[in-house]
């Protein structure tokens, strides 16, 4: 049960990161795709700042889905602990 708790976690953190993959793969996308119409274009100096920036943006603006995602998670480790105490309690004595 924890160790499912705990993979479930490691999940929703990955979907936090989500957003900023997929705007990071879409800049990459749209680069590349400027790179074959423009062969002069100095790619690999447009590809890194915009990534940053761009990956910083959505960061910043998904800033606001934090709070309840952290408090849903600490909430349910703390009812876990809560369960698992008096078991532990049960082994110890």
């Amino acid at each position: 049960m924890l160790k499912a708790r705990l993979l479930v976690s490691a999940c929703a953190l990955g979907l936090l990161a989500a957003p900023v993959m997929a705007a990071t793969l879409l800049v990459e996308v749209g680069i590349a795709l400027m790179s074959r119409v423009s062969p002069q274009l100095p790619v690999l100096a447009l590809t890194v700042p915009a990534k940053t920036v761009l990956g910083y943006v959505v960061l910043v603006g998904s800033l606001a889905l934090w709070p309840a995602f952290f408090e849903a998670r600490f909430a349910g480790l703390l009812n876990d602990a809560q369960r698992f105490l008096p078991v532990l309690a049960v082994h110890t004595s």
